[in-house]
């Protein structure tokens, strides 16, 4: 299908040098098949329907997702916006600025306003619902994430693959909120739909050591060490239980783990700080 479109577009440009939207077509046609050579050829295409019809709106706004693809967020923003100037009802522009407001820049309001927006005109787009829960998240206004979430997965009925993904963060949510039985059931039903997931596994360790259910946690955390011995967050949640255990010795090893494989800058200092407490 791709191909074809692209084959279509040139001979149009062939024939006709400044027709903007051939060059649009054909960038679009070649950023679709999701291959980085026709992601780098895309990008001129776009460039050149800009030059040529500089109030093509749809050419800003997939421009400016290619330009996140690389990266170039500041870039990527102007072009969302002056998309969005040109046409307030293209929806894909808005989904763009969301990503960069929130995924980037960390503005969680103005993505969720954006997200919005592309509900408004599209009550049915599963990205749009996907990105705004893990703005609620981000927020903590976890109970908006766990309605979006579960929308999510209404609508993405041919994608079960998602499924264990969305009931772990689904788990996440209900363990924010102390609804420690839901954050149960949740964990264990991504396990269902992915028994290779760690991730899963570390935080079913994490519930049951909030529950005080101290067997059943560390039978937990050690699985998902064991499945994914480099997943951080697992060692952070079991020094917690050896704390709780009185067992310096191994609480402070695992905190010692999460710094020396962790990138996630909170996530160290809260070990730092822990490691400290229990060295003096």
């Amino acid at each position: 299908m791709y191909d074809q479109a692209i084959s279509e577009a040139t001979k149009c440009i062939q024939t006709n040098p400044k027709d903007a939207e051939a060059f649009y077509i054909r960038r679009k046609s070649y950023y679709n098949k999701h291959q980085r050579v026709f992601v780098e050829l895309a990008l001129p295409d776009h460039t050149t329907a800009i030059k040529l019809n500089p109030k093509f709106a749809p050419a800003y706004s997939t421009r400016a997702s290619i330009l996140v693809t690389d990266r170039l967020y500041d870039e990527a923003l102007s072009d969302a916006n002056k998309a969005i100037k040109l046409d307030p009802l293209l929806t894909d522009a808005y989904l763009t600025r969301s990503y960069i407001y929130g995924a980037v820049k960390r503005q969680w309001e103005l993505a969720i306003q954006d997200i919005n927006k592309v509900i408004e005109h599209e009550p049915r787009n599963i990205t749009a619902y996907s990105w705004r829960s893990g703005y609620y998240e981000a927020i903590k206004q976890y109970e908006k994430a766990i309605a979006d979430i579960n929308k999510t997965d209404e609508l993405d009925t041919k994608n079960p693959d998602n499924y264990a993904m969305d009931y772990w963060r689904l788990g996440k949510c209900y363990l924010a909120i102390g609804d420690y039985d839901a954050a149960i059931s949740n964990f264990l039903e991504s396990t269902e739909f992915d028994y290779l997931m760690a991730w899963p596994y570390a935080y079913l360790g994490y519930t049951y050591f909030k529950k005080g259910e101290s067997t059943l946690a560390l039978t937990n955390f050690n699985k998902a060490i064991e499945m994914e011995p480099k997943y951080e967050q697992t060692y952070s949640f079991r020094a917690d239980y050896f704390i709780g255990e009185n067992d310096t010795a191994s609480a402070i090893a695992d905190l010692k783990k999460v710094i020396s494989l962790s990138n996630d800058n909170n996530l160290i200092k809260s070990a730092k700080e822990r490691l400290k407490s229990l060295e003096h």
